[in-house]
């Protein structure tokens, strides 16, 4: 047996042995979103830091 090393291998044709794969029951739901969180919570947080750090330079100030 003599290997060309010029030559592409070619896999021999398809014969009567063909079938087919079935799906199934394969869930066609979409995709999970990512990377975009909802900014509501975040606002909030920030919201309350702040508020938060407010308050107690005001409690400070009074104490004073």
């Amino acid at each position: 047996m003599n290997i060309d090393p010029d030559a592409v291998p070619l896999a021999p044709l398809p014969g009567d042995n063909m079938f087919v794969i079935e799906d199934g029951d394969v869930p066609l739901a979409p995709l999970p979103k990512t990377g975009q969180t909802p900014v509501a919570p975040a606002m909030g947080m920030l919201f309350a830091g702040i508020f938060l750090a407010l308050a107690s330079l005001r409690r400070r100030e009074e104490e004073n």
